[in-house]
């Protein structure tokens, strides 16, 4: 997750109502949930159910497929994954290696 915009206490209160309107915009953006991430590269799936290690100490929000290095379709089986914190079970259609985002 990205650091929180940064105030300081100024003399002059133009220059705190400023810091605070720079705050107010980017704060919200700067801890989106998509932001608090994982990527895994070189992932080879099976054709099957396939275990993930995610890596980001919490269940996971969701996932992408940010390279696909062949054809295939995945889904993933969270909902009855007994260990959402440390994994995720991704189904393949086909043999092929991936790199993931986690969010």
């Amino acid at each position: 997750m990205l650091a929180k915009f940064k105030t300081f206490n100024a003399s002059d209160i133009e220059i705190n109502r400023l810091q605070d309107n720079i705050a107010d915009g980017f704060n919200p953006v700067l801890t989106a949930d998509i932001l608090d991430f994982n990527i895994v590269k070189s992932q080879a799936l099976k054709v099957g159910d396939n275990v993930v290690n995610h890596r980001l100490g919490r269940p996971p929000i969701g996932w992408i497929v940010i390279r696909k290095r062949g054809p295939g379709n995945f889904y993933d089986k969270q909902d009855s994954n007994l260990t959402p914190a440390s994994n995720i079970v991704i189904n393949s259609d086909s043999a092929v290696t991936v790199d993931l985002y986690f969010f």
